[in-house]
């Protein structure tokens, strides 16, 4: 599934090959979302983290 912002991003100078990570939360599984948030924000952390120098 691809996602087509509207909003214009120039304003953000983002390099070619940016990724995104997108959750939509429901108020179904409000457990499995809490779940969710953290391990997005874990993921994000990777982008600042190298391990492997």
């Amino acid at each position: 599934m691809k996602l087509k912002p509207l909003d214009d991003l120039v304003q953000y100078h983002l390099p070619l090959g940016t990724n995104v990570e997108i959750a939509i939360y429901s108020d179904s599984f409000e457990h499995v979302s809490i779940m969710r948030n953290v391990l997005i924000r874990m993921k994000s952390w990777q982008n600042y983290l190298y391990l492997y120098h």
